[in-house]
Parts: C-alpha cells; sequence; structure tokens
C-alpha cells in the first residue's frame, strides 16, 4: 500500500518505481491513496487505465500523466490488480471491497455495517467497459447492452443469441472469450447485483425483488442468493439493520 508521495533522489526514486514494477509483475496487488497514486502515475503502471481521482490538482495531474484517464466521479478504481482512491473516506471502501473479493459479500457487508459505511460491491464485467469492446462483436455488445437493462425481461440464452444474430454455439463462445465466464455465471451475478441493490435500497419483499431483479420467482432467487453468499436475502437484509 502505498499512502503519500515523497520526494526522493532520482537514484533512489527509480530504484523505488523499478521495485514497484517487478512487484506488479509479480502479479501482486497494488493499493494507492491519496498522492500515492502519483507514485504508480510515474512508475507508468497506470497509463491507459481510468483511475479515481479528486478535483483537487486534476488539471497538474492530466497535465504530467496524460496517460491516464484520470476521473473525478470514481469512489476508487480497480483494474489490473491495482486499486486506487484519492481519499481517506473512500480508502474505507475500498477497504470493504477489497475483503469482498478476499472473504466474500457476507464478511465485507458485516464489515461495512460495523465501519457504518455503504459498501460498494464487486461487479461482473460490464459490457460498457471499454477493455471489452476490443475483444467483442458489435452484435454482442449491443444484445448484452439491451440485457443488463432488461434483466427481467431475459427468458432465455437463445433469447439473446438471436438478438446478437449468431446461433447459440456462437454466442456462448464469443462470450466466453471475451469475458471468461459463461453466460448464465454473468446473467445470475448482474441479477444478484441489482437484488443486493434492491435489499439495500428498497421496501420491496422478497417476492418483488426476485421478479424485479429476473429471477422469476422466491425461490430461484433464494437459492441463486445462498449458493452465492452462504446466507438468505432475508439474513442478508437483517445483517444491514
Amino acid at each position: 500500500m502505498i499512502t503519500d508521495y515523497v520526494c526522493l533522489n532520482q537514484t533512489l526514486e527509480q530504484d523505488f518505481l523499478n521495485f514497484l514494477l517487478d512487484f506488479y509483475n509479480q502479479n501482486k496487488r497494488i493499493v494507492a491513496i491519496g498522492s500515492g497514486i502519483t507514485v504508480l502515475a510515474k512508475a507508468g503502471l497506470l497509463n491507459g487505465q481510468t483511475v479515481a481521482a479528486d478535483a483537487n490538482g486534476l488539471e497538474q495531474q492530466q497535465l504530467d500523466f496524460p496517460l491516464v484517464n484520470y476521473c473525478t466521479d470514481l469512489i476508487f478504481s480497480a483494474e489490473d490488480n491495482i486499486y486506487c482512491c484519492s481519499a481517506s473516506a473512500a480508502a474505507l471502501q475500498l477497504g470493504v471491497h477489497l475483503v469482498q473479493i478476499d472473504f466474500g459479500i457476507e464478511v465485507a457487508a458485516n464489515l461495512a455495517k460495523k465501519l457504518h459505511i455503504s459498501p460498494v460491491w464487486q461487479e461482473s464485467p460490464s459490457i460498457k467497459d471499454k477493455r471489452y469492446h476490443s475483444q467483442c462483436s458489435k452484435r454482442l455488445i449491443e444484445a448484452l447492452e439491451w440485457a443488463e437493462n432488461n434483466l427481467d425481461d431475459i427468458v432465455s440464452f437463445d433469447q439473446l443469441a438471436y438478438r446478437a444474430c449468431m446461433s447459440r454455439r456462437s454466442f456462448d463462445r464469443q462470450f466466453r472469450a471475451a469475458f471468461n465466464q459463461s453466460p448464465k455465471e454473468w446473467l445470475t451475478q448482474k441479477r444478484l447485483n441489482l437484488a443486493i441493490r434492491y435489499l439495500e435500497d428498497s421496501a420491496l419483499c422478497i417476492e418483488e425483488i426476485a421478479d424485479a431483479s429476473g429471477f422469476g420467482s422466491a425461490v430461484n432467487f433464494r437459492n441463486n442468493f445462498r449458493a452465492s453468499l452462504g446466507i438468505s436475502p432475508t439474513e442478508y437484509r437483517s445483517n444491514l439493520l
């Protein structure tokens, strides 16, 4: 974890940047907070990435590191095992996010409750992410954009393949090549993410959430929820109170 940018002499700074590059190339996690993000930018590790940024000093950062896409709308950013947040408050949410990755949503939800913060759950891959556009055909992109906005209207994967003007076999093959998971895994996670938001932010009952998120029935919703999170939707909602 890098929390502050400290000016070093040129030799020591280059040694440290080389160390960061070696660390990253070993597929190890790097977390940068506040001015620590500048260190990663100097090492070139953020080139081409969209990175969480504070509005203060943003113009200078963009001038110094034009290959980095700084974004003030992000609480934190996560890409290629590099995690960045611009403020200490956001660091708490980033910490909960990392706990979710390592230990699961139930543990992360309990931690968020104790910290009195709203967790930001890890999303399954989104077709809106620029990283996937180069790997998907235009027809697949359009079909999945529709799917993300109509989770409760999807009745089969044949329906999505038809929207993409593909055979079911071609659809499955192209999808897995782009997302490294099956369409079913992707869709289930999308529906779970939506259901979690309903559990946290609405007064809808379990049956209504099951319908709105596309699971069809409360039984199907509960089974998928428990299989993924280890607890029932009702238990999850109770933990948030």
